[in-house]
């Protein structure tokens, strides 16, 4: 008896675990149906209603699951590896955008811009914008200004070959890290697909009208807001594989310096430069007086023209004083006699 009475115990411990394993599976599929929807069956009979709270409790799960994502690849765009010497070794696949902006001075301008159009086919880069301006008028000096967009790869390259084709007077460079922002706008993108996906299967199911116009609202905003982060993404792309480099290029009689240090120096460059200057002054002027012949000829015949005409007028004037003059004085001597 007392063995039959544990036999007894025993299934009544065992149907009990069934029973209790059983309301777990049910209050799990319960719980996933609150944040999925099923779209297997079929909806004839159900309210769009049902569909429209499913709608919701997925965007809820949405949202779990592009957080829980964004801090995963947050904390791999963060977080240093460990190389095996100990050392902390930068993150690989890091996002940067690399900009460099460039003063150059050349005694030719003709082989400076032939040099450097060789240089941009070379490296495989090109030309994003070029300006160049300039006059005849006074030595035929030129100022131009190029917008070039070079290989990431290749960047260095580029930028070793620009000190054989014109003197470098300033530079500077900049590196900007986006790789959080990348990363960041790359998960953006994978939520709002899954999330159009979901929202076709909920539009191809649905019965009641005004809810297929939410839905189709919905997917409006949806594809709205994917296209400009993909946008975002093609530009991030652009400015990451080309880097850009700005050149203000004059060309010039002499190259500047470097900056003089000791006293003497700054004296015998300051007086060079005066002397430059006055021999500068001097050119310009000379070919001015040359280039403006014809203007000065023609305008010194007209002011020799009109004072010409000037003096004729001032002397008729005065010779019609002077009989006047004349006529007076012999009324005068007339009314004496």
């Amino acid at each position: 008896m007392v063995r039959k009475g544990l036999v007894k115990k025993m299934l009544a411990a065992g149907l009990s675990a069934v029973l209790l394993l059983s309301v777990a599976a049910c209050g799990g599929g319960a719980a996933n149906d609150a944040y999925a929807p099923n779209f297997s069956g079929s909806m004839k009979g159900e309210s769009m209603d049902m569909v429209v709270s499913e709608s919701t409790a997925w965007d809820g799960m949405y949202e779990y699951e592009y957080k829980d994502s964004y801090i995963e690849m947050d904390k791999i765009a963060e977080t240093p590896t460990v190389g095996g010497t100990g050392e902390i070794v930068a993150a690989p696949q890091r996002k940067t955008i690399k900009t460099a902006k460039l003063t150059m001075q050349t005694l030719n301008f003709e082989a400076f811009a032939a040099a450097l159009e060789q240089k941009v086919a070379e490296t495989g880069a090109y030309f994003q914008y070029a300006d160049v301006s300039g006059s005849d008028y006074y030595g035929g000096r030129r100022y131009a200004s190029y917008t070039i967009r070079v290989p990431e790869a290749r960047l260095n390259e580029f930028m070793a070959g620009l000190d054989g084709i014109a003197t470098i007077t300033n530079k500077t460079l900049g590196e900007q890290d986006v790789t959080l922002s990348y990363v960041d706008t790359e998960s953006r993108i994978q939520a709002l697909e899954i999330e159009m996906e979901s929202l076709m299967k909920l539009l191809e199911q649905a019965v009641n009208l005004e809810s297929i116009i939410k839905l189709q609202d919905r997917l409006t905003d949806v594809r709205y807001e994917l296209e400009n982060y993909k946008a975002q993404l093609r530009t991030y792309d652009d400015k990451i594989n080309y880097s850009t480099v700005t050149l203000s290029v004059s060309e010039v009689k002499k190259v500047t310096e470097p900056a003089p240090v000791t006293v003497w120096e700054r004296i015998r460059s300051g007086f060079g430069r005066t002397m430059d200057d006055i021999v500068e002054g001097a050119e310009d002027f000379l070919v001015w007086i040359v280039v403006n012949i014809p203007y000065l000829v023609f305008w010194a015949a007209v002011i020799v023209v009109a004072v010409i005409i000037v003096k004729r007028k001032n002397a008729k004037r005065r010779q019609r004083k002077l009989e006047k003059q004349r006529e007076k004085d012999a009324a005068k001597v007339g009314s004496e006699e």
